[in-house]
């Protein structure tokens, strides 16, 4: 399967070296490379025409004016001639695995029409870095990393192509849209995709970011509310056979101390528990979705006191159920 790898830059030909080399030490070898330069003065052109040999003929590009980065980014989708999309930014890099451990996650789940791994955030000085990996259900209330996602190009086909009414959260619209709101299969696999540099237009404005992505939610609350609760309706049928599995391993007494937990451990207005009736769930209302619950601190002396009472065997037992809760 051939992967177009699509990088969007403007001024910044000190920083692409570092990306262009990261793709050709990849070790999957089926993939192109599609630069979109947004007319660059900076001699960002003259680095571009060096690699050109050295990716012998996988490297295409163009500089002209845009009118933003998702102008650019639908430039690139429309040149690109592979089957699965990755769009990174210019001077960021990926893992030189990372096409490869896309390729096999692909192969494990041929019906798939995405795949992500995990990204190695940096800060803008490259000194310390955290690892994050975001999956499409968190979207309603997080983000996914673009970078490590690689995509079939027919979802654009299905969901459009980036927003460019948006100027930095384009990229969330079109994941909500395509990998939450219409159910757009998307398998994860563990390993290190790509290293982001926080100091891209997202960290610099990131007011801006923040309603961008408000206002994309606001416009999407009913149909994230019916998703939403879809989801938990699932889930609720495996939750019934875990409650009533826990009930009948152990004393009424101390499934209150599940009982307890449980609304310790869960987001503040997702659902209470009614433990004993066929309706487990109250859903609440989906503004307070996001609101953490603080009475979490004292979940882990909540979680030794079980341990002492029933041994760590029977904790796997609502572990497993605390797991469906997420």
């Amino acid at each position: 399967m051939k992967f177009s790898i699509i990088i969007c830059t403007h001024n910044v030909f000190d920083r692409l070296s570092e990306t262009l080399d990261s793709i050709l030490d990849q070790t999957y070898l089926d993939y192109e490379v599609i630069i979109i330069d947004g007319a660059s003065n900076d001699g960002t052109q003259a680095i571009v025409k060096k690699y050109e040999d050295k990716f012998a003929g996988k490297l295409r590009w163009i500089s002209e004016k845009d009118s933003g980065i998702y102008n650019a980014m639908n430039k690139g989708v429309k040149m690109a001639t592979g089957r699965l999309l990755n769009i990174i930014g210019a001077g960021d890099w990926l893992e030189k695995d990372a096409l490869w451990q896309a390729s096999k996650c692909l192969e494990k789940y041929p019906m798939a029409d995405a795949v992500y791994g995990t990204t190695r955030f940096w800060d803008k000085d490259k000194k310390t870095n955290c690892l994050v990996r975001t999956s499409p259900e968190d979207l309603p209330h997080q983000p996914m990393q673009h970078p490590s996602i690689f995509y079939k190009k027919s979802l654009h086909n299905k969901f459009g192509l980036y927003n460019e009414r948006y100027e930095i959260a384009a990229d969330y619209d079109f994941c909500l849209k395509a990998f939450y709101l219409g159910q757009a299969n998307a398998e994860s696999f563990d390993a290190v995709v790509d290293n982001f540099v926080r100091d891209g237009i997202s960290h610099i404005r990131k007011k801006e970011c923040f309603k961008e992505t408000m206002q994309i939610r606001r416009e999407a609350r009913t149909q994230i509310k019916e998703k939403f609760l879809e989801l938990l309706k699932k889930r609720n049928r495996g939750l019934v056979v875990e409650l009533e599995a826990i009930y009948a391993s152990c004393k009424w007494k101390f499934l209150q101390i599940i009982y307890g937990i449980c609304n310790k451990i869960t987001p503040k207005g997702r659902f209470e528990m009614k433990i004993g009736k066929k309706d487990e769930l109250l859903i609440m209302d989906i503004d307070e979705i996001e609101k953490i619950d603080e009475r979490n601190n004292k979940l882990a002396a909540e979680l030794e006191s079980i341990r002492a009472y029933a041994g760590w065997r029977f904790l796997q037992i609502p572990e497993s159920f605390f797991r469906k809760l997420f």
